[in-house]
C-alpha cells in the first residue's frame, strides 16, 4: 500500500514520510525514543499540569 503514489502524496500533505521496519526494529525505535526524551525531560526539570 505505501508503494501507491497517491498514498505517498497523502503522507506527505500531512509531513509524514512512509517508512518501512520490521516490529522489532520499530519497537527499539519506540524505546530509544523514550529513553531520549525521558532524560531530556530529567534534565530540564520539566513537568505537566496534571491534577
Amino acid at each position: 500500500m505505501l508503494e501507491r503514489d497517491d498514498i505517498k502524496k497523502q503522507i506527505v500533505a500531512m509531513g509524514a514520510r512512509a517508512d518501512y521496519s520490521t516490529p522489532q526494529q520499530f519497537s527499539d525505535f519506540v524505546d530509544a525514543e523514550t529513553r531520549k526524551f525521558a532524560g531530556i525531560i530529567q534534565k530540564e526539570g520539566l513537568q505537566t499540569d496534571v491534577q
